[in-house]
């Protein structure tokens, strides 16, 4: 996605117009310092041609005073000015940053399917730092220096006419060797940090895998692969910092040959007397100045490509919309009784490739619904389509009459309790986890959920038990002892409609019969979707639904499906049991 830079900077409007007084000040603090800080040439001239003659002694010492004060006060402007940009920079990101993630955290599952989270990492947190530099030091040296520039050819155009149209030329000679240098310094950039994305990307799936690193002794591979990346961003790195080196050499050159045309000219008005020695040492300070701003600008042209490039990529996140959200004014989601309907929906994750087309189900209160089938049939597409991880593309998804698209969802999402196949476990204590779905829960109800899903067990070989630190992705604890925690998560939720995809696959036989007898106690009361291979899980569902390419084949209790000869379930079953043995043995 590509994002103009006229329509990049109305989206940064919102949250600069929160501190726009503020801004309002600093700019007029700006104009102001930019305004003493023009001042001594002036001075100065006057100093030359008025002031340095016999007896006026004290019209030389009020013209040294106001000399001198100038600048002083100039500074004490600056200082200012510059303590209100930087909060007002450090603010803004903040806000920015606080926006992408609340945003990221609502966009689709394809989203987050399609986008490396390196790339969403490094936009977050690096690309909007850089941000940073834009409301703070370059966006006000630029503003700065752009006002200096304007006034210090106002005044030399009052001084010479003739050497002010000089100047503005070398101005102009300046802006073009920007422009042709910066094309190059920004596709730069911007493909190196496209590289960085991969990197960061790679290096936290090394990290966090670090031990299937080891086990397969891939150390080496892994080294390559890294430097080779690395060695991608630096080559671009280098044509940037090359690029820029070539603009401001270009700038240089401009400059001295340009000033130099402008003083010999001066020099010769002056002997000529059309210009006096005070308006030459005057305009010789302003041609500086109005210099010096397009020599820093080319200092900082790789600065400002980079600060352009994050820019981009922050707006190509900002105008994303979720694909899935709330109606305006959607009630909150009642669930009374669990009752649950797929009603002929229709989905697919990519057009040409549909996976339900009029698939219809019914699911009773407080029925135990184990999903069946081999990989990528839809069983989990199915649950989720129910808590609104996707939509529906056809059809309609019901919870007591009531179509999940046409109520709040975070009211939807909170009927529900969920244990994932693959274990989430954030950093911060076992109790902490647990509490994820419910932070308002007591410890006395943490702790039951806890022993009610087994934790208790090996908490209490822990340093501090439930208070004991997990780390980041949970590493102190194994992939079992991960399930359990999400087990107990859910349980303490006590949720109206449960769903457990795989839950008991990470466990051994022993801790998945503990994890049983809990889940047996839980389901009772309430609407259960399990998603399993084991039997363990299946054989006792209220109502087994057999699935295979998208469609329900078969659907009735274990034994009325064992009844159907050469039937998928009846495979299914035998496959699983051989399965068992063969694990047993």
């Amino acid at each position: 996605m590509t994002v103009r830079t006229q329509y990049s900077v109305r989206m940064l409007l919102p949250y600069l117009r929160r501190y726009r007084r503020v801004l309002l000040l600093a700019i007029i603090g700006t104009a102001a310092f930019n305004a003493l800080s023009l001042t001594p040439p002036l001075i100065f001239r006057h100093l030359i041609d008025s002031v340095v003659e016999p007896g006026k002694w004290d019209r030389l010492a009020l013209v040294i005073a106001i000399y001198l004060a100038a600048p002083l006060l100039a500074q004490a402007v600056q200082f200012v000015v510059a303590q209100v940009i930087v909060s007002i920079a450090h603010r803004m990101v903040a806000d920015i940053r606080i926006g992408l993630y609340r945003l990221l955290l609502r966009l689709s599952m394809r989203f987050h399917g399609e986008t490396s989270t390196g790339s969403l990492v490094t936009r977050l947190m690096g690309d909007v730092g850089t941000l940073q530099q834009l409301v703070s030091g370059q966006t006000i040296q630029l503003v700065g220096d752009l006002m200096v520039f304007l006034f210090s050819v106002f005044i030399a155009f009052s001084i010479h006419h003739v050497l002010a149209a000089i100047l503005v030329v070398v101005a102009v000679l300046y802006a073009g060797a920007y422009l042709v240098f910066s094309r190059h310094i920004r596709a730069a950039t911007h493909s190196m940090r496209t590289v960085n994305d991969l990197l960061v990307g790679r290096l936290q799936e090394t990290l966090h895998g670090v031990r299937h690193v080891r086990i397969y002794s891939r150390e080496i591979d892994e080294r390559e692969t890294f430097l080779q990346r690395a060695t991608q961003g630096l080559d671009h790195a280098l044509s940037s910092g090359m690029s820029s080196v070539g603009l401001g050499a270009t700038c240089t050159v401009i400059a001295g040959y340009g000033s130099t045309v402008i003083y010999a000219l001066a020099g010769y008005y002056v002997l000529c007397d059309e210009m006096t020695l005070g308006d030459l040492l005057a305009l010789n300070t302003y041609v500086w100045m109005a210099l010096n701003p397009a020599l820093r600008l080319a200092a900082f042209a790789g600065q400002f490509s980079e600060v352009r490039v994050s820019l981009q990529r922050v707006l190509e996140l900002l105008v994303m919309e979720p694909d899935i959200s709330s109606k305006p004014g959607a009630p909150d989601m009642r669930c009374t009784e669990g009752r649950v309907e797929f009603r002929d929906i229709g989905f697919r994750y990519k057009e040409d490739e549909p996976l339900f087309q009029g698939l219809t189900l019914s699911v009773e209160p407080n029925t135990t619904v184990a999903l069946v089938g081999h990989t990528g049939c839809g069983k989990t597409t199915l649950t989720a389509l129910l808590m609104r991880l996707w939509d529906v593309r056809e059809g309609r998804v019901l919870i007591d009459g009531t179509d999940v698209r046409s109520v709040s969802l975070s009211s939807l999402r909170n009927i529900f309790g969920v244990v994932l196949q693959d274990p989430i476990v954030f950093e911060g204590t076992i109790a902490e986890n647990i509490a994820y779905g419910r932070p308002e829960a007591s410890r006395q109800e943490i702790e039951d959920a806890a022993r009610t899903a087994e934790v208790i067990q090996f908490s209490g070989q822990l340093p501090n038990g439930l208070d004991s630190m997990l780390g980041t992705y949970g590493v102190k604890l194994s992939v079992g002892q991960k399930q359990r925690v999400s087990i107990a998560r859910a349980i303490l939720r006590n949720p109206p409609i449960l769903v457990m995809d795989e839950a008991t696959s990470a466990l051994d036989s022993e801790a998945e019969a503990a994890i049983q007898r809990a889940v047996a106690r839980v389901l009772k009361g309430r609407t259960s979707f399990v998603v399993a291979h084991r039997l363990s899980t299946i054989v006792g569902a209220d109502l087994i639904v057999v699935m295979d390419h998208g469609s329900i084949v078969e659907k009735g209790t274990h034994e009325e499906l064992m009844q159907i000869p050469g039937g998928l379930y009846h495979r299914l079953y035998k496959e699983l049991q051989r399965a068992g043995r063969e694990g047993a043995s």
